[in-house]
């Protein structure tokens, strides 16, 4: 136990992760990971919305300055059309602006110096080449409006196909689907910087209200949890160091499980110092019934064994002296004496000894240990012991101090039946008292336990003691004993009349 004790003892120096450590752990790093994902969730979708909405008003873009170029081109006034389009170019965002016919030639250009530009002899496209080739990678009937070129970052190229309508047919073949492109370049470089910005200010809102949340609940958790599950462990750890005095002091009114293991813990350890002031109440009980019990057989060896040995010599030497006179008839009555009492010291010895062997026995019951008392009695003494058990208390079980001082006041009471009563019965009854005369003996009517002994020895007057001192000192020791046990002892006697001893325990204490 010691070992156990020990080992218990020495984990509390372990080191383990707090409990704060854990819910914060358990809190911060699923809502960390929570709020990165629907971060970069939110960014993905607003970059894709954003650049949908670009590319979008791109498309609308060129729409429009076709739609407002288509008036110039159909009466081919190239100025003015040279004109829009460098306009055009020179707005924030738009890159280059350009018009290419259907053999790749650039007829007009937000740049001047790229009108007339063609396709080289090997095929190539020489101006640009970025940009071309990212849209002429798809097939004709499925290239977009709008393409993400490698020109520069974040850059879109808008085409918007300039159709051959019926007005146009008049300077152009009717067979020709198309009579070129209009070719925007746009950068949405700012537009993603502002993005990157929304973004970036979204992401402090969120770390800022997720830390405020997180802060939140760690203070809330610590109010209900963590501080009461402290204020328990401080509480055990000082019960378990032996301050059986330590309680769990609530200083919160909720009433939850937490409160409950508090009244628990509190209810345990009243009980276990209630149980440990009885257990040494009890050990002080119990020594100081062997102190008493070992003073009653130095009394008894004095009181018997020593003054036996001291009649016996006492008589020896009187045979002896009357032998030498020549008086061999008085000389025998002496030894007839000697004879008996040798037999009744014996009686006496063996009865102790028989007392002291069935006291030690524990956990048997009254019932079964009054009927081995009996029975070895019975083989011993000159007279009859009748015993008389209540089938219902046939299986008793009383406390262990109890059921001692009750075996020794029969013990006693049948010591002095033998010794002075002259008795040729005694009876002993373990019985049941109902609560009322009129009422059946039995365990659900009964209030008390009683014993007694009665003889039908010579008896005596209680109020006028003829007897020795002895015999006196072993009534009030009987008297002692149920004091012990709360019990009441009575004795009731008249000369040539026997004695009856009675010990009557409440039922319900016991």
């Amino acid at each position: 136990m010691t070992n156990q004790r020990s080992s218990i003892f020495s984990k509390k120096h372990i080191l383990y992760p707090s409990l704060r450590t854990k819910v914060a752990l358990v809190f911060i790093i699923p809502v960390l990971i929570l709020a990165g994902t629907l971060s970069y969730d939110h960014y993905t979708r607003d970059r894709d919305t954003l650049q949908g909405q670009v590319q979008q008003s791109t498309v609308q873009l060129g729409k429009v300055v076709l739609g407002g170029l288509r008036q110039m081109m159909l009466v081919n006034d190239r100025r003015t059309i040279a004109a829009i389009l460098s306009d055009i170019g020179s707005q924030d965002g738009i890159t280059r602006v350009w018009i290419i016919d259907l053999n790749n030639v650039i007829k007009q250009s937000s740049t001047a110096q790229n009108t007339g530009l063609a396709r080289d002899p090997l095929g190539r496209i020489s101006f640009d080449t970025p940009g071309c080739i990212e849209c002429h990678k798809f097939p004709p009937g499925t290239r977009p409006l709008v393409t993400a070129t490698d020109q520069a970052p974040d850059n879109l190229r808008i085409a918007a196909p300039i159709n051959n309508l019926p007005e146009c047919q008049t300077c152009h073949p009717a067979t020709d689907r198309h009579l070129g492109v209009l070719l925007i370049d746009a950068s949405i470089a700012g537009l993603q910087t502002r993005l990157q910005d929304d973004i970036n200010r979204s992401a402090l809102l969120s770390i800022a209200i997720v830390t405020f949340g997180l802060l939140s609940a760690l203070a809330l958790v610590n109010w209900l949890f963590i501080r009461r599950v402290t204020t328990i462990h401080r509480a055990l750890s000082a019960f378990e160091d032996g301050d059986f005095s330590a309680r769990i002091t609530k200083t919160w009114n909720t009433q939850d499980e937490l409160t409950q293991l508090a009244d628990s813990f509190n209810g345990m350890a009243d009980a276990i110092v209630d149980h440990e002031t009885k257990l040494h109440q009890l050990t002080t009980v119990r020594q100081q019934a062997i102190i008493e019990e070992r003073e009653r057989i130095a009394r008894e060896l004095h009181d018997g064994v020593a003054q036996f040995i001291g009649y016996v010599n006492i008589k020896i030497s009187a045979a002896r002296l009357l032998l030498q006179k020549g008086q061999p008839t008085k000389a025998d009555e002496n030894l007839a004496q000697i004879e008996k009492e040798v037999q009744n010291q014996a009686l006496d010895v063996r009865a102790s000894i028989l007392g002291l062997r069935i006291a030690s026995q524990s956990g048997a019951g009254l019932a079964v240990n009054l009927r081995d008392y009996v029975e070895q009695c019975n083989r011993m003494s000159d007279f009859v012991i009748d015993l008389e058990i209540h089938p219902q208390l046939a299986t008793l079980l009383l406390a262990a101090e109890t059921e001692l001082q009750l075996m020794r006041i029969v013990q006693e009471a049948l010591s002095n039946v033998r010794k002075h009563a002259s008795a040729i019965r005694a009876q002993v009854r373990l019985t049941l008292v109902p609560q009322a005369p009129e009422l059946p003996v039995n365990i659900s009517n009964a209030d008390q336990i009683m014993i007694s002994i009665h003889d039908n020895g010579v008896g005596f007057n209680p109020w006028n003691w003829p007897g020795d001192q002895q015999a006196h000192f072993g009534l009030q020791t009987m008297r002692e004993r149920a004091e012990m046990i709360g019990a009441q002892l009575s004795i009731v006697s008249e000369p040539g009349r026997g004695t009856t001893v009675t010990v009557r325990l409440s039922y319900q204490n016991h």
